[in-house]
């Protein structure tokens, strides 16, 4: 079991009755960004979506122990099962006294506020996440645009980041259409495969295009190391996507130049990635700048 999850199970043992979904993700959020675990890199990672903060990495956990019958999951609410119950010192004992001090102190301190009173509580000390929120007046939203990315070819990679990450990311520049150039959009990371992935964007907003064409086969990134072989692979690459794909380059130009787009595949370092030479190409075609998020 993840250290995360068994936070999660140790925070509901802290209540009696079952806890609102709403109120739960806030007390996660708030031990995120007021404890020791936010140098937890592993811990859970916000977006702002309809009830300010949201992890979808959250749900996803709680859905998982609800399959392990650790969990009682309903629409609205969540607690803890009686197998949740009786296996709980063995299934925390591995956290730490400060983890668990931590838990106790935000309990302590919020757990007298209601699901609203614990919404406005966090939405006034952390305003960035309200700017999807559903019920936040049109005049705070406002405050807290995000950046402006139109005219400029953005790229971004999702290594070493949790989906709750990468899409706080795009939503902090404002992309309105990501573009996946993976040959193969598919990873054993939760929220990176395609399936997933266009689901995620289309709750917030952000149109998904898988762009296949324009990824590289793994089979050619066998044996990468030395930057002599990354630096034929792409020359290659280049070589292809100027001729025989270069009527899907010009349609991603052609995005880009009307909507503010971001080029997303894996790599964390856009120079071990082909998503460089693709926004190359792009940008000799329609002349925009390039910025790599």
């Amino acid at each position: 079991m993840l250290t995360r999850e068994k936070i999660v199970l140790k925070l509901l043992s802290c209540f009696p009755e079952p806890l609102d979904k709403i109120s739960l993700v806030k007390y996660v959020f708030l031990l995120r960004h007021r404890t020791m675990l936010n140098t937890m890199s592993s811990f859970y990672d916000f977006v702002p979506y309809k009830f300010g903060p949201f992890s979808f990495t959250l749900y996803r956990d709680l859905e998982r122990l609800s399959d392990k019958r650790l969990v009682v999951l309903k629409h609205t609410e969540v607690s803890l099962s009686q197998l949740g119950k009786s296996l709980l010192p063995q299934n925390t004992e591995s956290l730490s006294s400060a983890v668990s001090a931590a838990i106790a102190d935000v309990v302590s301190e919020f757990k007298g506020y209601d699901t609203n009173a614990l919404m406005k509580r966090v939405y006034r000390s952390h305003p960035w996440f309200t700017v999807n929120s559903a019920d936040i007046s049109s005049r705070l939203r406002s405050r807290f645009k995000p950046g402006q990315s139109n005219r400029l070819i953005c790229t971004i990679g999702y290594e070493g980041k949790s989906i709750d990450a990468f899409m706080n990311d795009l939503l902090k520049e404002d992309i309105r259409v990501l573009i996946d150039v993976r040959a193969n959009a598919l990873s054993r990371k939760y929220g990176f495969s395609k399936g997933q992935l266009s689901s995620i964007c289309q709750k917030l907003e952000i149109e998904y295009l898988h762009e296949r064409s324009l990824g590289i086969a793994s089979k050619e990134r066998r044996h990468l190391g030395s930057r002599q072989s990354y630096r034929i692979l792409f020359e290659t690459y280049g070589k292809r996507i100027n001729t025989d794909d270069h009527d899907s380059v010009r349609s991603v130009s052609e995005v880009m130049e009307r909507t503010s787009s971001a080029l997303m595949c894996f790599e964390k370092d856009n120079q071990s990635c082909h998503r460089n030479s693709l926004a190359n190409a792009v940008s000799s075609l329609n002349g925009m700048d390039i910025n790599h998020l």
